[in-house]
């Protein structure tokens, strides 16, 4: 008789009161987000911005699922929420995005032309690998775009998943078990409020990565 087989996965905690491991970026005409960091967690304060802020990891990780504590303060303000998303609304409160290595490669006239913030985006892939793309779980405002799924119309490089609503400020846990599990160099935390003109704070309290051994 053959004994069932279980998989055991573990738990990588991402510490969010410790600056120097968080590599922010900005995006070119757009005002970046101020941070603090504190014994409290991670602040991110929004006030018509967007950038991003990027967490290598180790090395490269399986994730299978993650998990966030903290609270909103304040969320982004739609003139119509059935816009979320839309062009002139693309705004959410959080989108965890993971970085997947693969073929793509940056060179030469793509390097020349690419934004600054693609340039750092491949810095990320260790030497000797390409990027695939960047899946990004968002938590929505619209609840109608729940289960949905989108290849960024700014970039092929971006792939996100709408899995989650908030409807309202307070405090938070949004947990999530990936349907297909990704190999990813790095976590990119995004929050934005440019497109909206929106101005809140998101406390990221505590950060867990579920992950194979």
């Amino acid at each position: 008789m053959k004994r069932p087989v279980h998989t055991l996965f573990g738990l990588l905690l991402i510490p969010t009161q410790s600056p120097e491991l968080w590599q922010p970026e900005k995006y070119s005409g757009i005002p970046a987000h101020v941070l603090n960091f504190s014994q409290d967690g991670l602040l991110i304060r929004v006030k018509n911005s967007s950038s991003p802020l990027f967490y290598p990891l180790p090395e490269t990780k399986k994730i299978v699922g993650f998990s966030v504590d903290g609270e909103f303060r304040g969320l982004p303000q739609f003139s119509k929420l059935t816009d979320q998303g839309e062009k002139g609304a693309d705004d959410f409160a959080l989108r965890v995005g993971f970085v997947i290595p693969g073929s793509k490669t940056l060179s030469g006239l793509k390097r020349m032309m690419a934004p600054a913030w693609v340039k750092n985006l491949y810095g990320k892939i260790p030497p000797g690998q390409g990027l695939d793309h960047v899946q990004f779980f968002n938590l929505v405002q619209n609840p109608a775009l729940v289960t949905r799924q989108r290849v960024h119309p700014m970039s092929d490089l971006i792939q996100e998943d709408f899995v989650s609503t908030i409807d309202k400020p307070g405090s938070f846990h949004f947990n999530y078990t990936l349907k297909t599990p990704v190999n990813a160099v790095a976590l990119w935390l995004s929050t934005d409020g440019d497109d909206t003109k929106s101005s809140f704070d998101v406390l990221v309290s505590k950060l867990q990565l579920v992950i194979e051994p």
